[in-house]
């Protein structure tokens, strides 16, 4: 409004109102009714009506506390999270002047039927190779801890939500960062009640995501694993095992059943165990009718 009177002087205006919309949600425009009174005998010669786009309906409804915002890959949209609103606005952006126009608001409640979903925490969009145009915004959620994938229309902007992804084994609770591998094969999130990142494998038509794998702080990590089972005889089974070290040499003890107990060494260069000698009543024979020996 301000910037439209710039060019009348305040004698001009001799009128306003400012109605509301029907549903009390937001102003749909301004009135102004302004004359002339500056050719005598100063009566109005003409009077005009005007009526200013001030406000757009429900902004105000659709912005509260905001989280997380993301400009489309076209830079033709804007979109902008917000907690207490519990939605995803939507606004057309001038390519030009860069402002921004309200569209509408997705309400994350009614998006999916998980509850809770209002805390999103970061925007991410990503390309699917589906058509030139296409591309997918990915929202994640620190509580209870999930991946909202949604299609955008690449002309309205809307969005439309494809899938939700939750943690496995823990690993989504407080959900607060994304990122897209340049191939866009992948998808990492960082959580951080969890304190874990987690990959996600990617689909690059259609964006859609698959877990792969996680990570926790604390864990520890192999770069390699050799999975060779150990040389126990086909027909005994382990049925319970013990460790210890002695003079910085890592033991295994393991049951094994009829065959005794096999006594293994850990050799920490070549990351295996190594038979070191086996205990059965063949190698330590008992006197009969004695209590043992050995």
């Amino acid at each position: 409004v301000g910037q439209a009177l710039q060019t009348w002087s305040p004698q001009d205006v001799i009128a306003l109102d400012a109605p509301f919309s029907p549903d009390d949600q937001g102003l749909d425009g301004v009135l102004l009714l302004f004359a002339n009174y500056f050719t005598p005998p100063y009566t109005p010669l003409a009077a005009t009506t005007v009526v200013l786009k001030a406000f757009e309906r429900h902004i105000s409804n659709a912005m509260r506390a905001p989280t997380a915002v993301a400009v489309s890959l076209d830079g033709a949209h804007v979109y902008v999270a917000a907690e207490h609103s519990a939605s995803i606005a939507v606004f057309a952006r001038d390519p030009i002047s860069g402002l921004l126009e309200y569209i509408d608001a997705l309400s994350l409640h009614g998006a999916s039927s998980l509850p809770a979903l209002a805390s999103v925490t970061s925007l991410t969009f990503a390309a699917t190779s589906s058509s030139a145009s296409s591309s997918v915004l990915y929202a994640s959620s620190s509580y209870p801890g999930a991946l909202l994938v949604f299609t955008r229309h690449p002309t309205t902007g809307s969005l439309t939500l494809l899938q939700t992804v939750l943690g496995v084994r823990d690993s989504l609770a407080g959900a607060m960062g994304i990122a897209v591998a340049a191939d866009g094969l992948s998808l990492l999130v960082a959580a951080y009640v969890s304190g874990a990142v987690s990959e996600y494998t990617r689909s690059p038509a259609s964006g859609s995501l698959s877990f792969s794998d996680s990570i926790h702080d604390g864990e520890i990590i192999r770069a390699s694993f050799d999975d060779t089972p150990l040389p126990f005889p086909a027909d005994h089974e382990a049925r319970a095992g013990a460790h210890f070290t002695a003079n910085g040499v890592d033991y295994l003890i393991v049951a094994a059943g009829s065959g005794g107990a096999r006594v293994y060494t850990w050799d920490p260069e070549a990351s295996a165990f190594s038979l070191l000698h086996t205990l059965n009543h063949t190698a330590y024979p008992h006197p009969a009718g004695g209590a043992g020996g050995g």
